[in-house]
């Protein structure tokens, strides 16, 4: 590649500089002269114009002036007149050049000049040498003039503008003896002699510029060569270094330089000792770098064995660790682990890609295994950060047990185990290994369990009201069979006999739903929707299309699903004869084993001594199932009931008369619950007992037995009934105002009457104490009812006598009681605070409980297994501390207490109520408090009950909740 030259010098450099300097210098200042002089010359014209003009007329004003020219007046001068002819020569003596400069000095300096300046002159004095261009006027006549050759002269646009700019005219008056102005005197200096000085002074100053420029050139020669000649020395002497034609022994020598260039020779002189060390030494590293290559050799040979050594290790490294995987890939599990990130670690098993149905690098755990809820997943993460952030491992073992145990991908249950790995690089952080494991299989085996335990609760169930199982089965076959068939061809409407079929349905389902039997208590329900429609449409149903609805139903075959079950597990012979219980003693012994294995304490408590009560039939065992199913009934609509006790009955009577009767009383307990019994607050209120009461008494009274059902409920208010009779058009207002109170109230009994806008499976169908009408009726009896607006009512059934011969389940929310009891008191008595409660715990309808600022939970253990939580907001956690801590705090103390101070509340108040449990208080364990700020999470449990109280005063509100893990 060639090199271009740079014909660019120093030297050249300098005299173009130096000259365009000067040249630009002189040039400006030429300019700033031209400029002033255009300027300067312009008043100098005007003052000897005025002078002039001064001069003629202050002579003319005089005196001796018009006596001179033998006048009296101005008016009267005649510059024809002979006296005025010496006054005219002055005039033109005055305007002519030679009276202000020698003509004979003019001639001379034409005479210097060469031709071109010759022209050029005497073309400027062309006009007679007038040098002031004079006009006196006396009114119109003019007495003197000679400006008229100025409007002659011919020009170029240059030369006219020059003539213009130098066309300056002084005038002054001229006056009479009565100093008034008569005439004017004007006069002014030849515009073309002041274009001629300015022209001549120009030329002179551009001559002066080139004489300059000529004098700065030299100079510049003169200036530079002291600067060259040195660097011209210097760089010749590197050049030479450069080409190795001297050593760097040698100094650089200059002649005369100057003091800059001096130095610049000094200094590299001083470099160039330096190179020479640093080449020395270069030399001598040169050496040394052979010797140490020659070692290096030797030792890449020693290298490249090591090497094949590592490669074989790195291979057997390898294989370990694809065993290790190929083993975490086929153990049937997932395992993850990730960081204080909490994103998932590149490596993980094959299973966690099957578990979650995607590749999970990178992802976010908690939005793995939350699926989108996003107070679950802000929950998991805050907690994971505690952890992390936790140093004390004892603390670190409390925070676990919060992680979600167990959660739902899809279809798969997924238990979830995690275990703090420690880093063996100091750098780097500690992990959380997340190990996860398909237990689907496990659950579907809990629900069977699950089913087998409703399935041994029925069999006991049937087995200790036998008598009444066996009445009820073969009156349900009499109603498929015989019953069914003699409602639709019965000569009534069509309305009438869906009426009747609505009413048995409902009353079957009532009555095998008391011995658990699942399969055909969920046919029925259907079937009694199917019907409920049917009615609205009953007036446009044919006869043939109720026939066709009832047969493609199939009712008949409802019960074999349950009775197989029933027949596989107590054998064949136990529905041997309907009036004698034929069970082997190993069938009850295995039924025994199985409620051992699988229900609960409480509940082997209530079902095993009834697999005594077999022999025994009394006109009260009709009833015997009642207790239990109100219990039931009043826990799931969240109402508190004590338990009914029947009283009197123990009297034998003829338990299949009177059955269809006593399955029919089922609708007066359902309405007692969900009508009569008012909530707990309500109840409070009004002055009640928090738990409703519900009697029955059964004695015999002139030959009949009474059956006195009675409840301290609302009561029955008969203006409700009135406008909701009228509402449903059952009656026309003329009817109703005929009525007597009695007569209203037993408008309840109407068919299809009900007091409820909404249908649920308890009630609302109004179809319930019809059915009660009508077996009363069917026995030949009667029904009174007396009630009183929020007291209670009381039903009486009397029906003929022919003689014939429970277990309260534990209130869940009921037990849970006291802990709200313990709370007010604690916030009272501690931190000096009033809380204001709801009067019981609500059970969530969904699995997620909303948390507020910050949160304490409390692990319990033993008869009940489960989380106690509390959480409060931020204004109410801080005052709580400023009352429990005596001592006035600033508000970060405030901060640094408030999980400390919860911590401690949760453990006291549940530690406290704990001992005031039913049942439980001897049989639990508490596990120490963690305490974390939560706004805005929640927390999920996809396997178990949340019972929520909320708590309110003037600075917050907090929620106090017991989350009840199901056992499997």
């Amino acid at each position: 590649m060639s090199h271009r030259v740079n014909k660019r010098t120093l030297k050249k450099r300098i005299s173009r500089t130096v000259y365009a300097a000067s040249f630009l210098s002189i040039f400006l200042f030429s300019i700033t002269i031209v400029i002033g002089l255009n300027i300067f010359l312009q008043p100098v014209s005007g003052f000897f114009s005025n002078i002039i003009s001064n001069t003629i007329t202050r002579e003319m004003n005089s005196e001796s002036f018009l006596h001179e020219q033998q006048i009296a007046s101005l008016v009267e001068f005649n510059p024809q007149a002979a006296q005025a002819k010496a006054w005219v020569q002055s005039m033109d003596h005055i305007t002519k050049l030679e009276s202000y400069i020698p003509v004979e000095a003019l001639n001379k300096m034409v005479e210097n000049k060469d031709a071109e300046a010759k022209k050029s002159i005497s073309t400027s004095l062309d006009f007679d040498l007038d040098f002031i261009l004079l006009r006196i006027q006396m009114g119109d006549r003019v007495l003197y003039a000679n400006d008229e050759k100025l409007s002659d002269m011919e020009s170029n646009f240059i030369f006219d503008w020059l003539l213009k700019r130098f066309t300056i005219k002084s005038t002054n008056p001229l006056y009479d003896q009565n100093k008034l102005e008569v005439g004017q005197v004007s006069s002014m200096i030849a515009p073309q002699f002041m274009v001629i000085i300015f022209i001549g002074l120009s030329i002179l100053f551009l001559i002066l510029m080139v004489v300059c420029l000529i004098i700065s050139r030299f100079i510049s020669k003169l200036m530079s060569k002291p600067l060259l000649k040195p660097l011209e020395q210097l760089t010749g002497r590197m050049i030479e270094i450069a080409n190795e034609s001297t050593s760097m022994d040698s100094q650089i020598v200059l002649v005369k330089p100057l003091r800059e260039i001096e130095t610049l020779a000094d200094t590299s002189n001083l470099i160039m000792n330096k190179m020479k060390d640093y080449s020395e030494k270069l030399q001598d590293q040169k050496n040394e770098l052979e010797d140490q290559n020659e070692e290096l050799e030797a030792q890449n040979e020693e290298l490249n064995q090591s090497k094949l050594k590592l490669q074989e290790a790195q291979q057997q490294l390898i294989r370990s660790g694809n065993s290790i995987r190929n083993l975490l890939d086929n153990a049937g599990q997932g395992f993850l682990t990730f960081s204080s990130s909490l994103l998932v670690d590149p490596e993980y098993s094959r299973e966690c890609k099957h578990l979650f149905e995607q590749e999970i690098e990178g992802l976010s755990f908690a939005s793995l295994i939350t699926e989108g809820d996003v107070e679950q997943k802000r929950f998991i993460d805050n907690l994971l950060h505690k952890l992390f952030s936790e140093t004390d491992k004892a603390k670190r073992n409390i925070y676990f047990p919060l992680l979600p145990e167990e959660i739902v991908l899809g279809q798969k249950h997924i238990r979830l185990d995690f275990k703090m790995i420690a880093s063996n690089d100091m750098l780097a952080s500690e992990s959380i290994m997340v190990i996860l494991t398909d237990i689907s299989e496990k659950r579907e085996l809990q629900s069977q369990m699950e089913a087998e335990r409703n399935i041994l609760k029925m069999v006991v169930k049937v087995i200790v009201s036998y008598g009444d199982f066996t009445d009820c089965v073969r009156n349900f076959k009499l109603f498929t069979e015989i019953e069914l068939q003699d409602i639709l061809f019965k000569n009534e409407a069509v309305k009438s006999k869906l009426l009747a079929i609505y009413r048995d349905i409902h009353t079957y389902k009532g009555s095998f739903s008391q011995f658990g039997l699942t399969n055909v208590v969920q046919k029925l329900h259907e079937a009694e929707s199917h019907f409920s429609e049917l009615l609205k449409i009953s007036d446009d149903l044919s006869q043939a299309g109720l026939e066709a609805e009832i047969q493609g139903i199939g009712i008949s075959g409802w019960l074999e699903a349950d009775m197989a079950i029933l027949h596989s597990i107590l054998g064949e012979s136990f529905f041997h004869q309907d009036d004698l219980l034929m069970v082997d003693k190993s069938k009850i012994m295995e039924i025994e084993r199985k409620m051992l294995t699988i229900l609960s304490p409480n509940e082997c408590k209530i079902l095993i001594p009834d697999l005594r009560k077999l022999r025994f039939k009394s006109f009260r065992d009709l009833l015997k199932t009642y207790p239990e199913y109100i219990g039931g009934l009043a826990e799931r609509m969240e109402k508190f009931v004590e338990p009914i006790e029947i009283v009197g009955g123990e009297f034998f009577a003829d338990t299949e008369l009177y059955y269809d009767f006593s399955r029919s009383l089922i609708h007066v307990f359902r309405n007692m619950i969900d009508h009569a019994i008012e909530e707990p607050e309500e109840r409070v209120e009004l002055g009640k007992a928090e738990s409703g009461s519900i009697r029955c008494i059964i004695q015999i009274e002139q030959s009949q037995v009474c059956i006195e059902l009675s409840d301290d409920g609302k009561g029955i208010d008969p203006e409700v009934i009135r406008l909701r009779a009228l509402e449903k058009a059952i009656y026309t207002l003329e009817e109703m105002e005929a009525m007597s109170e009695k007569q209203i109230i037993e408008i309840i009994f109407h068919d299809q009457f009900s007091t409820k806008d909404l249908v649920s499976d308890i009630s609302g169908r109004g179809i319930g104490l019809s059915s009660v009408k009508a077996e009363v009726l069917k026995l030949g009896g009667s029904i009174e009812v007396i009630t009183e607006v929020g007291k209670g009512t009381s039903f009486r059934f009397y029906v003929p006598y022919e003689e014939l011969s429970s277990v309260q389940e534990i209130d869940f929310p009921q037990t849970l009681q006291p802990c709200i009891e313990t709370t007010l008191q604690y916030f009272e008595q501690f931190a000096h605070l009033s809380l204001k409660s709801q009067p019981s715990f609500d059970r969530l309808t969904g699995e997620k409980l909303s948390l507020k600022k910050v949160t304490s939970f409390v692990g319990f253990k033993g008869a009940v297994e489960g989380i106690f939580v509390m959480t409060v907001d931020e204004a109410l956690s801080r005052e709580m501390v400023r009352g429990i801590v005596l001592d006035p705090l600033t508000g970060d103390e405030l901060d640094t207490y408030v999980e400390d101070a919860l911590a401690e509340t949760s453990n006291i108040i549940l530690g406290n109520s704990i001992k005031l449990f039913q049942y439980f208080s001897d049989f639990m364990i508490m596990d120490p408090p963690v305490t974390i700020y939560t706004e805005g999470a929640s927390i999920k449990y996809t396997d178990a009950e949340i019972w929520s109280c909320i708590m309110e005063c003037e600075f917050g509100s907090m929620q106090i909740s017991f989350v009840i893990m199901k056992r499997g």
